[in-house]
């Protein structure tokens, strides 16, 4: 068993920083390593107050740990004024913590899946996450979304430890796991009212007495989790609506400053898109997460969670339904009823729940009869051979449902987050490093990864010669409201593209 484990986790970090390597700059990674790096050295933490500062300054410390730093903080087009071959260990460096962070995730799904089902539903739960694409698409970016996956399973998991143990040292480091998720996205506020429901549910007596154990064991959770939050700030300076000691000891203003930005975008900021339309008045999509989760994970895995939801339900497992498939519940529940439409990202910690959940059916394999044995070593292949059929490009990973043209159903982070501008250089110098336009959706120009391009709006300037397209371009176009293939990019749904790079961006001759 524990050569297994080992074996599997060593395949996750090789993934991973497989991954790592091959990828560009993402969209919120810009932001956040220059954020952390910069937080080392000004002493400030908020120079970028999106989400809270925890994954920014582990990899913050990564870079300057390293001495790969070598630009300024003013803005992110001096910080990463560096030559292409010291920018990409700069990326790579940046995201080793994340990367550390995935193993922990793998390591808590092998426990957690073994102490509620046993030894080989842990395994087979740490083997679906090794080999999941979109949670490895996540799971190297120096991003919070991996971070928060891990507060949910960790606190989730310690709870249900509490349990079974009453003892409150599980409680406190509930509490613990809860701060980090509150470091890493304000969405971890969910786990206080989610952990107290799920006390509520599972205490025994009168309604009086289940109500104040809820009480009494929220109340623990939450006060180790706000003072790991005051901890982490309490060292830097906050000029983010500073209100001053002692009170920003207690209430670090700058956390409050990350809680106002997602109410800022549920009413401007992004625009929701999914199948071929944008929002009117950037209304949410109901069943966005719904679809985005049926296309975006692969068919063996959702065969196995639907099993294992059924033998739940049939068995009666109160502990899985509470721990489970009530918080998978409620997160895509309140994602669902939020304005941001953007990426599965936003649901991703029900995918460590999902591996859970799916190990607990391959626990009774031997017992079944051989055509139920088949299906589930039918699942099992499934969920490899779709991973791995993707390549080394998981951020645009869509199952076969979504055929050859993913971009008709969703767009922004869940295919093109500006993940190929190394896969782009690539092609480019392979191809003799032809003159090139480029409409491409990153936060960094081509040049800073060596490609020597003009960025063009196509319906303003005349374009000949090569063009190359990032797929958000064509489907959510800057701050404006067009239908997917709208202007300015109509013109080329009657072409087809010289190449494809990676799963993000078409390469148009126009000559």
């Amino acid at each position: 068993m524990k050569f297994a484990v080992g074996a599997l986790l060593a395949l996750l970090a090789a993934q991973l920083l497989w991954e790592a390597w091959g990828d560009s700059l993402t969209f919120d990674e810009t932001r956040y390593i220059r954020a952390g790096a910069c937080a080392w050295r000004t002493g400030t933490v908020d120079l970028e107050v999106s989400n809270p500062p925890a994954v920014k300054l582990l990899s913050g410390a990564a870079v300057d740990l390293a001495g790969l730093g070598a630009g300024g903080c003013a803005d992110d087009a001096s910080f990463y004024r560096v030559s292409p071959d010291d920018l990409r260990p700069l990326i790579l460096v940046a995201r080793l913590p994340v990367i550390a962070l995935a193993l922990l995730l793998g390591l808590l799904v092998f426990w957690w899946g073994s102490a509620m089902y046993g030894g080989l539903a842990g395994l087979a739960g740490l083997g679906l996450a090794a080999v999941e694409p979109t949670l490895l698409a996540h799971a190297h970016l120096a991003t919070g979304d991996i971070a928060l996956s891990l507060a949910f399973g960790g606190a989730l998991a310690a709870h249900w430890r509490w349990r079974q143990a009453r003892r409150r040292r599980w409680l406190v480091i509930c509490g613990l796991v809860v701060g980090f998720g509150l470091l890493s996205k304000v969405n971890a506020l969910l786990l206080i009212p989610l952990l107290g429901a799920v006390e509520l549910l599972a205490a025994e007596g009168a309604v009086l007495h289940r109500v104040g154990r809820a009480i009494g064991s929220t109340a623990i959770v939450a006060a180790c989790a706000w003072a790991a939050v005051c901890l982490v700030y309490l060292p830097f300076k906050q000029s983010h609506h500073d209100w001053g000691p002692p009170l920003a000891w207690v209430a670090p203003p700058s956390w409050f400053a990350s809680l106002l930005v997602p109410l800022g975008d549920r009413g401007t900021g992004h625009l929701n898109y999914l199948n071929g339309l944008i929002a009117p008045g950037n209304q949410p999509f109901p069943q966005y997460f719904l679809e985005a989760l049926a296309l975006k994970t692969t068919l063996g895995l959702l065969a196995l969670v639907a099993a294992a939801a059924l033998v739940a339900a049939r068995r009666r497992d109160f502990a899985g339904l509470l721990y489970l498939w009530h918080p998978i519940a409620v997160v895509v529940g309140s994602a669902s009823l939020g304005a941001l439409d953007i990426g599965v990202r936003y649901v991703l910690p029900v995918y460590p729940l999902f591996a859970v959940a799916a190990g607990s059916v391959v626990r009774d394999v031997a017992r079944l009869r051989l055509p139920a044995r088949m299906v589930v070593a039918g699942a099992l292949l499934a969920v490899v051979a779709s991973s791995y059929a993707h390549g080394q490009d998981r951020i645009g990973y869509f199952n076969e449902l979504a055929g050859d043209r993913p971009e008709q159903y969703l767009s922004d982070s869940n295919l093109d987050w500006g993940q190929d501008a190394w896969r782009l250089r690539d092609w480019w110098v392979a191809r003799g490093r032809p003159p090139l336009s480029t409409a491409y959706f990153g936060t960094l120009s081509l040049d800073h990864y060596g490609i020597e391009a003009v960025s063009v709006q196509p319906a303003e300037v005349p374009v000949h010669g090569l063009l190359a397209v990032s797929l958000t371009r064509k489907t959510v176009i800057g701050d404006t409201q067009r239908p997917y293939a709208g202007q300015p990019y109509r013109f080329l749904e009657s072409r087809q593209p010289l190449a494809r790079i990676g799963t993000s961006i078409e390469v148009y001759d126009l000559g």
